[in-house]
């Protein structure tokens, strides 16, 4: 038997963006939404009364200038920024001191190998290797390094990509030093992540 007819007012998409409704591209920062595309988006948003919802890595802010004009409810950085169907947005808090410490290290790592390509969020950090991909192994293992420095720091893995997202712990956690106090101290023990 065919399943039941859908009622319109029952629907809600969520939708991921890359490779969804832009296709995927060798550098994230030239992706593009067809026109199509966004036509049918607003044609689906009026259809199904607004519960259309956007699901992604990357920011509210980047998405809005993607997917312009639409405005639309948005689940932004794997949600650690959200926007609700009236225009509310919230954002997780996270470490800034330790968001700033994983890019250096990210940048340091990238810069010394052309192609590789580092996007920053507001609570992640991507890792692009697409247009070198021979370096795969060296990120995969630097990768490994990086997230074992901090238990709050979360490995997302995609098509030829890392994502270091910082995690939200409800619990207290302990003070964080330095990255260069803990290496100094810990140097002696265990491999410390290295560019």
């Amino acid at each position: 038997m065919p399943p039941p007819d859908l009622k319109i007012r029952n629907i809600a998409l969520f939708l991921d963006f890359d490779g969804t409704l832009a296709p995927i591209v060798s550098d994230p920062a030239i992706a593009k939404v067809p026109t199509r595309t966004l036509q049918v988006l607003e044609r689906l948003k009026r259809t199904l009364f607004g519960a259309v919802a956007i699901v992604s890595g990357r920011s509210i802010t980047e998405l809005d200038r993607l997917l312009s004009p639409l405005h639309l409810p948005i689940a932004g950085v794997h949600g650690t920024e959200r926007r609700s169907c009236d225009g509310q947005i919230t954002r997780c808090s996270i470490d800034e001191h330790l968001l700033f410490d994983i890019t250096r290290l990210i940048d340091e790592f990238v810069r010394a190998r052309p192609g590789l390509i580092m996007e920053q969020k507001s609570g992640s950090v991507t890792l692009h290797y697409r247009q070198s991909p021979t370096f795969q192994q060296e990120c995969e293992q630097f990768a490994g390094r990086l997230v074992n420095f901090d238990r709050r720091i979360g490995l997302l893995r995609g098509k030829m990509v890392f994502e270091f997202k910082l995690v939200i712990e409800q619990r207290p956690t302990p003070s964080r030093r330095s990255w260069r106090s803990r290496r100094s101290s810990e140097e002696h023990r265990s491999s410390p992540v290295t560019t």
